[in-house]
């Protein structure tokens, strides 16, 4: 019989297998009828708003960029461009379109045009090292916020992104130096607790690591990631209690997060709640139902409460199915 524990894959890896950078556009959000009504409306008064200048095609390529009609908002970063041939602006929102599209060369040919306008432009180079973070050229996004930082010593933006860059690139304690030194100098930088968090996460100082999760979480209480590190942490903690609190809280902000069921489930069976337990997975096999190890997960629960040909089904689909990488 599969246990529990055999089960579980939430130990922290120290070697990090190679990122692959998702190349996939981001899908636009579903609108309903009435809110693609008014979506086709607000386009329409954009259409026929009087631009002549850089700035006002600057200015609405953003509001494009605020619906997700980003074709139309580089159309007009192009004009913008065509008008001022310099107009950093411009190049600078076109950069960050091209991030959010997954066009990451796009994106850094960008920043490579703003930096080579002005040079002394210090969020240019961490815009651009964001960009190598994405693409996994981590080296290059820790170089790019040294320069960031050699030109503006108390940017904290800039030792937030090479904290993160120092995280996979496997120096922990730097991180924690860049990570502390960005919130000295803003005490609100969510992303540099959480990065802190990771750090001693990694380095197993897990109570000081709770204590940057939980810092980022109010700070910033709607962060699914915040919330995922933190109960991911307190499972490997035997803490199930407050991972089912966690996992409990980004189940509420994502319904369809069927991982955060299974996980949730995992804390259930360990805490013998299996009837809760039983309920988690099986929403999971019903939204995830060609992943077989929520079936291996839920055979032996279902033979706990007698249900043999239960048992013997999910095993053998979970063997035929295998685990999903997703």
């Amino acid at each position: 019989m599969v246990s529990c524990s055999s089960l579980e894959k939430t130990e922290i890896k120290t070697q990090k297998a190679a990122k692959k950078p998702e190349l996939q556009a981001p899908a636009k959000p579903t609108l309903d009828k009435n809110e693609q009504e008014n979506h086709s409306k607000y386009l329409e008064v954009l259409r026929k708003t009087k631009v002549v200048t850089p700035e006002d095609f600057c200015s609405r390529a953003r509001a494009y960029s605020a619906v997700y009609e980003f074709e139309l908002s580089l159309k007009d970063l192009n004009k913008a461009i065509e008008l001022d041939p310099k107009y950093l602006r411009a190049y600078r929102a076109k950069g960050a379109i091209y991030r959010y599209l997954r066009q990451y060369e796009k994106s850094i040919e960008a920043f490579d045009k703003v930096i080579a306008i002005d040079p002394k432009l210090v969020d240019a180079y961490v815009e651009r090292g964001l960009t190598y973070g994405r693409l996994g050229d981590f080296q290059k996004q820790a170089e790019d916020c040294t320069k960031a930082i050699s030109l503006e010593p108390k940017n904290a933006w800039a030792y937030e992104s090479r904290g993160w860059a120092y995280i996979d690139l496997e120096q922990y304690e730097k991180s924690i130096e860049d990570s502390t030194k960005a919130i000295e100098l803003m005490p609100a930088r969510r992303w540099a607790f959480n990065n802190r968090g990771l750090a001693y996460d990694y380095l197993g100082k897990r109570e000081k690591a709770i204590e940057d999760y939980s810092a980022a979480i109010k700070i910033d209480p709607y962060q699914e990631k915040f919330y995922r590190n933190r109960a991911d942490l307190y499972m490997r903690m035997d803490d199930s209690q407050n991972a089912i609190k966690d996992y409990g809280k980004l189940i509420e902000m994502n319904p369809n997060d069927s991982l955060c069921r299974m996980s949730r489930a995992m804390a259930y069976i360990k805490l013998e709640k299996n009837d809760l337990a039983l309920q988690d997975l099986d929403a999971v096999v019903k939204a995830r139902p060609n992943d077989g190890l929520g079936y291996m997960i839920r055979a032996p629960l279902r033979a706990a409460k007698g249900d043999l040909k239960g048992f013997f089904d999910d095993m053998s689909k979970g063997a035929t199915l295998g685990s999903s990488n997703e």
